[in-house]
């Protein structure tokens, strides 16, 4: 992760994490997090700036395995215990992964 990458940080709303797009500032000693520009139209916090621990950012780097891990899931298995079917996780990852590549 560097200055510049595009993000995905979470927002927690009531016990639900949201994963807004945000791009890096600067990132902390040792990457231990970053100061984001949230870049998610829509959301209340669009233009903020927000310091994020790296638990909280996904780069796309970070996306990849869970991509391949939703593909090996039989259709219909829960999946991270929230249910959805793998078509609809696969496409949810891939979806962000290309966001993150522009």
């Amino acid at each position: 992760m560097q200055s510049g990458d595009r993000v995905l940080i979470r927002q927690i709303d009531g016990g639900v994490d949201h994963w807004l797009y945000a791009s890096v500032a600067s990132v902390w000693p040792e990457e231990k997090g970053a100061l984001v520009v949230v870049q998610h139209p829509g959301n209340p916090d669009d233009g903020k700036m927000r310091n994020v621990k790296r638990d909280d950012i996904r780069t796309k780097d970070d996306l990849l395995p869970l991509l391949e891990e939703a593909k090996k899931k039989p259709v219909g298995e829960v999946l991270r215990g929230a249910g959805p079917e793998r078509k609809r996780w696969v496409d949810h990852y891939t979806h962000q992964i290309d966001a993150l590549s522009q």
